[in-house]
């Protein structure tokens, strides 16, 4: 019965057997409401985690005068996907992370973009956006600018600045990757933390769920520089902590219905199948 009822509901025939009201509602979230289906694999302990650093290849290459270093402040600073020599955490100045760049191939898709940070030039040339600047070996570097180039084709330009080394008197001169708002996925003009924070909620795309994004950022951010403040970072978690509280309630409010159902009209009711088709479809639709 429940093939029957995740095929109805997905419009398509189901081949592998859905035996439970775990497979049941993986099944359906993961089609018909991602965002849904990211809250019930956290109600699991099961949400998607980041993978293990396997690029450090400071144990077979030699630093040379003529390395390069890149500075990562958004998905670089917890998984830089290029071979790197060494790694230093530290900040820039005169520039603000901001959510303010739509992502239509790593963190959503053209129809429906998610959100990812670029910095914005402030007036204030003491403020501070910290992350991590990677060592390129020479003989790796051309290699990984076209990597980057690629990989930050929609919308970010390359350009140079100054890096400083966390709790140490020291600079070195690094490569950073920025999405001016002149580029067509600038989405600075929608500034509001709440707009941008459903926008991330709801979005996902080829590199995961964009609410990942953020809460790996976040999580990287406080182990690198404890103490240190990002509020317009720490609000969009806030933000998305809270959407996620209200839909998992509503799931929990969804299955236990549907065991009550099961309970009223019997596990093999064919009126029990209709119900639940209809109990699911229904929630769907109000949480979307």
């Amino acid at each position: 019965m429940l093939n029957r009822i995740t095929s109805r509901i997905l419009e398509k025939d189901i081949v592998k057997d859905i035996h439970n009201v775990d497979s049941l509602m993986k099944t359906v979230l993961a089609t018909k409401a991602p965002h849904l289906y990211y809250s019930y694999l956290q109600m699991q302990n099961a949400s998607p985690k980041t993978s293990i650093d396997k690029f450090d290849k400071s144990k077979v290459l030699l630093p040379s005068e003529k390395d390069i270093w890149i500075f990562g402040y958004g998905s670089l600073v917890w998984k830089a996907d290029f071979p790197y020599i060494a790694k230093l955490p530290g900040f820039i100045t005169g520039y603000e992370r901001k959510f303010y760049q739509n992502s239509i191939d790593h963190r959503g898709v053209p129809t429906f973009p998610g959100r990812v940070v670029t910095l914005v030039p402030t007036k204030d040339e003491s403020s501070r956006v910290y992350g991590v600047a990677y060592r390129i070996a020479e003989s790796n570097k051309d290699e990984v600018l076209k990597h980057l180039d690629y990989r930050e084709k929609n919308g970010y330009d390359r350009c140079s600045l100054k890096f400083n080394v966390f709790d140490v008197n020291s600079t070195v001169n690094v490569i950073m990757y920025v999405a001016n708002s002149d580029n067509d996925s600038f989405a600075g003009h929608i500034s509001n933390e709440n707009e941008i924070a459903e926008q991330i909620y709801r979005a996902v795309g080829p590199s995961g769920f964009n609410r990942e994004y953020v809460y790996n950022l976040e999580e990287a951010m406080t182990s690198l520089f404890p103490g240190v403040e990002d509020h317009h970072l720490h609000n969009l978690v806030r933000l998305l902590r809270n959407f996620e509280v209200k839909d998992k309630e509503a799931i929990e409010k969804c299955i236990s219905h549907m065991e009550q159902l099961t309970v009223d009209y019997g596990v093999n009711s064919e009126v029990l199948e209709n119900e639940i088709v209809c109990l699911l479809l229904t929630f769907i639709e109000r949480n979307k």
